[in-house]
């Protein structure tokens, strides 16, 4: 004797457990927003990050359980972290801004562009910070640059590399 189960059951099934997920999830989302903002900001927090999940799905044709689950981490967290920055997570969320080109990463951003900038242009050299150690050239035109060669727990090394002759020493 089989039993056939029909496809719409198994999918019905599927989605009720997803609803009672979700509502579980949602509920903690909201408790968790609630130790840093009243009740009300925290159901509209919620609602607004659902909402953006629920875009998400649609867009990209994804589970809206697991993309809750991970944005609601990430926001979440960046929320109960920064409650300073409370205006600017909240704008990310309705223009629908994750990742890497939140409001958080800006001073990473800067700060990358500013190094890919510095690339392009090369290194500025000022007079006189440190003298080259090659008794032929002795120019005072050097950069130094510091790397991590030892443990996290030690100084970086302090390379220092001649503009002019490309003499190269090292300091700690």
């Amino acid at each position: 004797m089989s039993y056939k189960i029909d496809n719409n059951v198994l999918i019905f099934q599927y989605f009720i457990l997803l609803l009672k997920m979700n509502n579980q999830l949602r509920n903690f989302v909201r408790k968790e927003l609630s130790k840093k903002f009243d009740q009300k900001e925290s159901k509209k927090i919620e609602t607004k990050l659902f909402e953006l999940c629920n875009i998400l799905a649609t867009e990209y044709d994804d589970n809206i359980g697991e993309l809750y689950q991970k944005f609601a981490y990430d926001k979440v967290g960046e929320l109960l972290t920064n409650p300073d920055k409370k205006s600017e997570i909240i704008s990310d969320i309705d223009k629908q801004i994750i990742g890497w080109e939140s409001c958080l990463f800006k001073t990473f951003r800067e700060n990358e562009s500013k190094d890919a900038k510095d690339q392009v242009i090369g290194i500025k050299v000022s007079k006189g910070e440190f003298r080259c150690k090659n008794v032929r050239c002795k120019s005072d035109e050097c950069y130094y640059y510091p790397v991590q060669t030892r443990s996290c727990d030690e100084g970086a090394t302090n390379y220092v590399v001649c503009s002019k002759c490309g003499g190269r020493y090292t300091f700690s």
